[in-house]
């Protein structure tokens, strides 16, 4: 895999969920470089999210909701949603703990 994604236990990846690991700026006929990308444990990933190049980490615990746009890193802990992807909400520690 030569895109680097990282994944921590306990994740879970709803169906039709994207997560692009390459970037090709807005040239689509260049080469795409790499963009690695860690999703930490314990993170939920709604239906149809799509995970942007720009996004390169996903904390412990967060969620992102069914067909949120993420372009940016999320935080451990935090709900997301929207597009593009926004904090709506942080779970409990003792809910990421568990």
């Amino acid at each position: 895999m030569t895109g680097g994604l990282m994944i921590g236990d306990d994740v879970l990846v709803s169906e039709d969920a994207v997560i692009y690991t390459h970037d090709h700026g807005l040239d689509p006929s260049s080469m795409p470089s790499s963009m690695p990308k860690t999703i930490e444990g314990g993170v939920w990933i709604g239906m149809r999210a799509v995970v942007l190049p720009s996004c390169h980490r996903i904390g412990a615990g967060a969620v992102v909701g069914a067909g949120a746009i993420v372009t940016r890193d999320v935080p451990a802990g935090a709900i997301v949603a929207g597009n593009p992807a926004r904090i709506i909400g942080q779970r409990n520690p003792v809910e990421v703990a568990a």
